[in-house]
């Protein structure tokens, strides 16, 4: 069991989370999901500066990763190609009763929850955005929203056909690009690398056009970081800090 620097390990929903508390809590609770082949104890740093900050900081463990019947090789190219979407989407549609048990157990309230991600965390996360319009708001690091055009990238970069309509429908339902109706007043955060070598800006930056143009600009924000590959820069936490604590207090 994890218990180091006032993180302590705890169970919601059948799903193993680490936990970071506030001296002072302000109220506001943020999900950190992490990336593909990483960890939540990956996240502690982050969340440990989060919840100095007053935020209560929840880093639940995916499906696949660690104790949760992990991946051999997880960055073979064939396992990622055969458990990546079904990852997300089970990471996604699992949310709402995590949730829900982090609500009963005094760890969230329901009008006061915010999600961050990281790499695959930020895909899954704008996911559940797309799904729950009870969040918040919503930060992707490295991340993409647009679903449908980054599968699309990954296919023209690994040499694969294009994808059918069947995968296409199945990826639509959750990228936010397709709900845009649930997008007016529920800020979103996309920070990325320039230089990203694992997920190209190039499908955040097409959200981020897309999407401008249909919401207020107070709803959207895309800062992308020169000469950063695909890690989290201080300056990216600097930035996401200063947006986080203007959206929990206004």
């Amino acid at each position: 069991m994890y218990t180091k620097d006032n993180i302590r390990e705890i169970e919601l929903h059948h799903i193993r989370c680490l936990l970071s508390e506030p001296v002072k809590a302000n109220g506001f609770t943020l999900f950190i999901y992490h990336g593909w082949g990483s960890a939540p104890e990956n996240q502690v740093f982050l969340a440990k500066i989060l919840s100095s900050y007053g935020f209560i900081v929840v880093l639940p463990e995916m499906i696949h990763h660690s104790t949760r019947n992990p991946l051999a090789n997880p960055f073979d190219q064939n396992v990622m190609q055969t458990y990546f979407w079904e990852t997300v989407i089970h990471t996604v549609e699992e949310s709402n009763q995590l949730f829900q048990s982090a609500i009963k157990a005094g760890i969230a309230q329901k009008e006061n929850i915010g999600l961050i991600g990281s790499s695959t965390g930020g895909i899954i996360s704008s996911g559940i955005f797309a799904q729950n319009p009870a969040i918040r708001f919503f930060v992707s690091i490295n991340g993409s929203p647009a679903w449908v055009e980054s599968e699309r990238l990954w296919r023209e970069k690994d040499g694969r056909g294009p994808i059918t309509e069947e995968e296409r429908q199945v990826l639509a339902k959750f990228d936010l690009h397709n709900h845009v109706d649930i997008i007016q007043d529920r800020p979103i955060l996309l920070l990325h690398g320039s230089n990203d070598s694992v997920l190209s800006p190039i499908a955040p930056k097409y959200f981020y056009e897309k999407m401008r143009k249909k919401v207020r600009d107070s709803d959207i924000t895309y800062s992308e970081y020169r000469n950063v590959d695909h890690t989290i820069s201080l300056n990216m936490i600097e930035e996401m800090v200063n947006w986080l604590i203007d959206k929990a207090t206004t």
